[in-house]
């Protein structure tokens, strides 16, 4: 375990007793979904955490903010950054205009470490309540696990969508997931799209879509409409998994939009459906 990994929980968990429970996946001998289930079956308190080693907390008292939180029984999971809508063809939600939270997001530029805020809080109008988080944090009660919820090894495979599943799991029991306001970090490196990301998209689509679209308020249509034309856009801008999809940035916005969906549903297989 990298020692500033657990000095840095140390210095601003705050007066709440903890243990860190580290889960060594340096050869890659686990999924992250087995990997997060092993580390639920040795966790002994009654709330759990889980971390990215490339996180770096920067608000104080963060355990205690938590506890308060969860003593509110209908909380299910609680995290940074998430979003208050769920579409049946695209999740990249990062963009989307109906998110919530705000971090400090680490990248690189010439050889130098940056930061820069990303901060959907400023003009919010749906509250901290949202339907799915990112998952570089999450913090819940142990008890969520005991109900049969837990992070689905059996159709993922690979580090994508535990955050998703798991979210999409703690909304189908009724239980509400929560932004915690207060608490700010920084994720020190930049998330990657890749072929295995999209595989794991059409894993989640296959399971959830007859669930989808959910949403933590109720969404202005305009908002709905925006959230698909900039969400199934960077699908593709993202991922660029073929010549295809590279072609189509070339196309007017709302032809590109157009085939992009049709493409976003032949991929995840609703033509033979």
């Amino acid at each position: 375990m990298p020692g500033s990994f657990a000095r840095n929980i140390r210095e601003t968990i705050g007066s709440v007793e903890y243990e860190i429970v580290w889960i060594d996946n340096s050869r890659n001998a686990y999924s992250i979904f087995a990997a997060y289930n092993r580390g639920v079956s040795l966790a002994r308190y009654d709330v759990v955490c889980f971390m990215h080693d490339d996180v770096k907390l920067l608000s104080g008292n963060w355990g205690e903010i938590c506890l308060k939180m969860l003593e509110d029984n209908q909380v299910g999971l609680i995290g940074l950054i998430g979003t208050h809508y769920l579409s049946p063809f695209s999740v990249y939600w990062l963009s989307s205009g109906i998110n919530h939270g705000r971090i400090m997001q680490g990248f690189e530029k010439k050889g130098v470490h940056c930061t820069e805020e990303w901060n959907w809080n400023k003009n919010d109008k749906y509250g901290n309540r949202v339907v799915a988080i990112d998952g570089i944090w999450m913090c819940c009660p142990k008890s969520v696990f005991d109900g049969g919820i837990r992070f689905d090894e059996d159709t993922y495979d690979g580090f994508h969508f535990y955050d998703m599943d798991l979210s999409m799991q703690i909304v189908q029991s009724s239980r509400k997931i929560l932004i915690a306001d207060d608490i700010l970090a920084e994720h020190t490196t930049q998330s990657r799209y890749n072929l295995s990301f999209l595989e794991s998209c059409k894993c989640f689509h296959r399971k959830w879509n007859d669930f989808l679209p959910v949403m933590s308020a109720a969404i202005a249509e305009e908002d709905i409409r925006q959230f698909e034309i900039n969400t199934v856009a960077n699908a593709c801008n993202a991922t660029l998994v073929n010549d295809e999809l590279r072609v189509l940035t070339r196309h007017p916005l709302h032809r590109f939009v157009q085939k992009t969906l049709v493409l976003w549903r032949n991929f995840l297989g609703k033509e033979s459906n």
